[in-house]
């Protein structure tokens, strides 16, 4: 309705208030408002049947304008008319069982105007029968739809949830038509910008893809897997044009993983980010390796190419990212950053090869000059800058970061043009067409983002797999279970049964961090609203809320008997506090950066705390004296654990390795190598015996304290994600993943014993008969929950 009001129409003065453009407007909205009231009343829709008063596929900035001017207003009047929220549903709810009696073709927009406003007042769709509806216009991407009825429906013209996972890297032809995204759980998938359909959805990596680029006209993709391999895809058809897999694992000899890859614009370049350090550039037309870059110290996290591939751009956690001559492999100087450590991933070439940006650890972006090194700072961001892109011609750069924000920045005035927010979790990825009119982001929350620039106007939204799983915690015997999730709950569950006994409310935003009391009578968990919160788990209710942090609060732990609670936050502080009453015991600051893993032992007298500044601190407790620093990890630390006793320290980092220390003397015990990326949680059984860790690259692994033996590596089937616990006695360890699910195993076996999973968006919906949707969409709607009578019973045949 808004895009139909002709704006070359009517004259209004800058920066006034009221214009007869504006007038017109809210007299078409009033009316419109007036006529749809009045028919709902009566039964008797017309406008109802004639038009959508929410165009699902529009703009996303057109669409919220839509639900703010129109369906809010009718609402709000329904409500009025009909005197609670429960009369209105019914009313709704009658008039879409009239309009079932008509024939498909004469019920026109009305069932889905009638969805939308269904779905704006409840919330959700759960239980709802929309069976032999058309539904047209009606806008289901963030609904909650469990148990609803779609039988002999037909969605023509609505907008559905994606069945991808968690996009953990993004890319924009030149000319901004397509949109691919490698997902961690190995997928590559390749969208037409203009209406949002998804092309292609490719399967051709057993592990998390990292990285994704296309070339300048679109034909041909590349994807980057930490499974070691490097594809090479013909967008028209999704056909695997060549596949490579030489690069080496560092003192392995063997195929290892692929941290990053660019292409240049004609497709016959592409750079490869290796394990060992090296940059590979491979001629995707003779299939071989042309030149390898040396310099690296660590894995070369990040690559880009210039438009024309003359000049490559690489990152690993050092001081400084690289830039290349891509044919004589002469380093060009880039200037000293004052900075922190570079974040590897983030580093970005503009199309002409003059610059080369960079994100750091402590939240600055840094921007060179080709050749003469010269440094322009961008400061922001609040946390890791994880993405870097930049314009052809370098005026744009384009930031994403741990804080959920994405950045434009105006390069030669130095200057911040809009902050964008949208992203409920760390953006994972950015990428700009070539003449920066449009941005694409990706970001942990399992969304897909598409905006204009330099406005910063949201454009379209892809929502894929929500409920990525951040933390866990499992009582002493392993009975009960405590996760923490993306989609702001946190859940309470029976291992022995999978019976979830309590969703526990109450956080506004990502809940990062779960633990439980030995006895698991108490629940602690922490999260992007910056609280700590205290619950009972026998009745699931919220005893206190800490507040204090100021940033986002990662990690949380409790002593064994409850007593004491620690946590750590963005804001490079940790936290002890009383448990029984929320009192703040100590506030514990000596890292330079983010604590994001903290642990106590069980008698509570020792607290460590792991920070991005890449030292590990061990205090007194509940005092928060310091005791001893711990060093030797050359990343960031994500994960800490402590043994029940607290004279065993465990480390996982940013470098790859989980480290062991001797807590009393600080001495270096063991490093352990084996993921292929990250570290992000590390867990101890309370004797010490057992190390388990989880990492980017969706394995978790069981390591043997006294030996350093690698046991086991377990996998889940779309990778695990960041949560990771042992019970205390040692004999299960759970992990969670990015589709939502926690996996729990038996250590002495490594078998799995059971999968936690609380309901998919579409779960049990009844979509048999469906029309209006394309197989991708149907084969998404199945993956989310829902279930076709039709396809079951042609499987059974």
């Amino acid at each position: 309705m808004l895009e139909l009001i002709p704006r070359s129409r009517g004259v209004y003065e800058r920066g006034a208030t009221f214009t007869p453009q504006s007038a017109v407007l809210e007299y078409m909205t009033e009316q419109v408002v007036d006529d749809v009231v009045k028919e709902l009343a009566a039964g008797e829709p017309v406008r109802l049947l004639a038009q959508p008063l929410l165009k699902a596929t529009a703009k996303d900035y057109v669409r919220r304008g839509q639900e703010r001017l129109i369906a809010g207003p009718v609402l709000e009047r329904l409500l009025a008319d009909r005197g609670s929220q429960p009369a209105a549903e019914r009313r709704l709810l009658t008039l879409l069982d009239q309009l079932r009696k008509r024939p498909l073709a004469q019920q026109g927009y009305a069932p889905g105007n009638l969805v939308n406003l269904l779905r704006l007042l409840r919330g959700d769709l759960r239980n709802v029968d929309l069976s032999g509806l058309l539904i047209r216009q009606a806008y289901l991407q963030e609904v909650e739809a469990q148990e609803a009825r779609l039988v002999g429906a037909d969605l023509a013209e609505s907008v559905l949830a994606e069945a991808f996972t968690v996009p953990n890297c993004v890319a924009l032809s030149a000319d901004g038509a397509y949109l691919a995204i490698g997902t961690t759980a190995g997928e590559v998938c390749l969208w037409r910008v203009a209406d949002r359909q998804l092309m292609l959805s490719m399967q051709g990596h057993s592990s998390v893809v990292i990285g994704v680029a296309v070339s300048g006209d679109g034909r041909l993709l590349v994807s980057g897997s930490l499974d070691g391999t490097v594809n090479l895809w013909e967008t028209s058809s999704g056909t695997l044009v060549a596949s490579l897999d030489e690069h080496t694992h560092a003192g392995a000899g063997q195929a290892g993983p692929v941290h990053g890859v660019g292409l240049s614009a004609d497709g016959r370049l592409v750079a490869i980010g290796s394990q060992d350090g090296s940059v590979r550039l491979w001629d995707t037309c003779s299939r071989r390796t042309v030149t390898v870059l040396q310099g690296h110290t660590g894995p070369a996290y990040g690559v880009a190419l210039s438009a024309d591939g003359k000049l490559v751009a690489s990152g690993s956690y050092e001081a400084n990212a690289s830039f290349w001559h891509a044919q004589s492999g002469r380093l060009l100087p880039t200037g000293q950053a004052e900075t922190g450590t570079v974040c590897g991933r983030a580093v970005a070439v503009s199309g002409d090869g003059r610059l080369l940006a960079c994100g750091s650890l402590d939240g600055v972006v840094s921007v060179s000059e080709a050749g003469n090194g010269a440094v322009a700072m961008l400061r922001g961001h609040t946390g890791v800058v994880y993405c870097t892109a930049l314009s052809r011609d370098g005026r744009l750069l384009a930031s994403g970061g741990q804080d959920g924000t994405l950045r434009l920045w105006d390069v030669p005035g130095r200057r911040l043009l809009a902050t964008l927010q949208g992203h409920t979790g760390a953006v994972l990825g950015v990428a700009l067409s070539g003449d920066g009119g449009l941005v694409a982001s990706a970001g942990l929350d399992g969304t897909l983002r598409l905006w204009a620039a330099p406005s910063g106007q949201s454009l379209a939204t892809l929502q894929g797999h929500t409920g990525v799983i951040y933390g866990i915690g499992l009582c002493r015997d392993g009975r009960v279970l405590a996760s923490g999730s993306q989609n702001e709950t946190a859940s309470l569950w029976e291992v022995s049964s999978g019976r979830l006994l309590a969703r526990l409310l109450g956080h506004a935003g990502v809940v990062y961090g779960a633990a439980l009391s030995g006895d698991a009578r108490l629940v602690a968990t922490c999260g992007q609203d910056e609280t700590v919160r205290l619950w009972e788990s026998a009745s699931g209710r919220q005893l206190a809320v800490l507040r204090g942090h100021a940033g986002v609060v990662y990690g949380v732990a409790l002593s064994a008997d409850g007593r004491l609670l620690l946590s750590g936050s963005q804001d490079e502080s940790a936290r002890l506090w009383s448990a029984p009453d929320g009192r703040l015991l100590a506030t514990l600051q000596r890292h330079t950066g983010g604590v994001w893993g903290v642990a106590l032992s069980s008698d509570g007298r020792v607290a460590a705390t792991g920070s991005l500044d890449g030292a590990i601190r061990l205090w007194e407790a509940p005092a928060g004296e310091p005791l001893a620093t711990l060093r030797g990890h050359t990343g960031g630390v994500w994960g800490v654990a402590l043994s029940g006793d607290g004279q065993l320290v465990a480390g996982g980092s940013f470098d790859g390795t989980v480290k062991l220390w001797d807590a009393s003397s600080s001495r270096l015990l063991a490093t352990l190598d084996g993921h292929t990326g990250a570290v992000w949680g590390v867990s101890l059984s309370a004797d010490g015996g057992l190390v388990a860790s989880g990492g980017q690259d969706g394995t978790a692994r069981l390591w043997d304290v006294a030996t350093g033996r690698l046991l086991t590596t377990l996998y889940g089937p779309t990778g695990l994600g960041y949560g990771l616990a042992l019970s205390g006695d040692g004999r299960l360890v759970a992990s969670g993943s990015f589709d939502g699910t926690v996996k729990v195993w038996s250590t002495s076996s490594g078998l799995s014993v059971r999968t936690l999973q609380a309901d998919r968006r579409y779960e049990r919906m009844n979509i048999t008969g469906l029309t209006g949707v394309t197989e991708a969409q149907r084969s998404s709607l199945i993956a989310l929950g829902a279930v076709d009578a039709s396809q079951s019973a042609a499987c059974r045949k």
